[in-house]
C-alpha cells in the first residue's frame, strides 16, 4: 500500500507540474545552465517507466536524485536550484524517504522565499512517445510549493503551513487554491 501510494505521488507531483502560464523558450535556448538542468528531468522520463515497481526503477530515482543534487553544486548561483531541490524532495518522496524530503523542503523555505517555480512540459508525438520538453514559468513560488508539500506530506503542522500560504504566497494562485482547499477538509 505505501508503495502504491508514493507511486501515486509521484504521477501527482508530475502531473501538476506540466501546466505553466508563460513559455522560457529564448531564455531556454541560449541559456546552457536552463538546459542542463531541464536534460536532468528528462533523462529520467526516457530511463524510466512508471508502471515498473523494479530495482531498476529505485536506482533510476536515485540517480536522478544524485544528478540534482551535482547541478546544485556545480550551479550555487542558478534561479534553477530552488527547483532542483523542490525536484529532490519530489524524488525522495517517490521513494518514500519522506524523512530526506523534509530537509529539502525545510531549505527551500528557509533561503528561497522569493524565487520563481517553474515547470516541466511535456510534448508527445502521435505515437505517444515523448517529442520535446519546455521550461516553463508557472508565476507560482517555490516556497509555496514546499510549503504545500510539508503540510501533505508532514502533516503535525499543516494548518501552520497552509496559512502561511495564504498569507504569504496568495499570488501563487494554484498552490493558494490547493491549500484552502485543503483547510475546508
Amino acid at each position: 500500500m505505501k508503495k502504491a501510494l508514493c507511486i501515486f505521488a509521484f504521477i501527482a507531483v508530475f502531473g501538476l507540474n506540466g501546466v505553466g502560464i508563460a513559455s522560457l523558450g529564448d531564455y531556454y535556448n541560449n541559456n546552457n545552465t536552463a538546459k542542463e538542468y531541464l536534460s536532468i528531468f528528462v533523462e529520467y522520463l526516457l530511463a524510466s517507466k512508471p508502471t515498473e515497481e523494479s530495482d531498476y526503477f529505485l536506482a533510476v530515482k536515485s540517480l536522478t536524485i544524485d544528478k540534482y543534487k551535482e547541478f546544485i553544486r556545480k550551479h550555487p548561483d542558478s534561479s534553477f536550484v530552488p527547483e532542483a531541490k523542490l525536484r529532490i524532495a519530489e524524488f525522495y518522496d517517490v521513494i518514500c524517504q519522506r524523512k530526506n524530503a523534509k530537509k529539502w523542503l525545510d531549505d527551500i523555505i528557509a533561503n528561497h522565499k522569493d524565487d520563481d517555480y517553474y515547470g516541466i512540459k511535456v510534448y508527445y508525438n502521435l505515437e505517444g512517445e515523448y517529442s520535446r520538453f519546455e521550461l516553463i514559468f508557472s508565476g507560482e513560488k517555490t516556497a509555496a510549493w514546499a510549503l504545500y508539500y510539508r503540510a501533505v506530506w508532514f502533516p503535525k503542522n499543516k494548518t501552520k503551513d497552509l496559512q502561511r500560504i495564504l498569507n504569504e504566497y496568495k499570488d501563487s494562485k494554484k498552490v493558494a487554491g490547493f491549500a484552502k482547499e485543503l483547510l475546508k477538509k
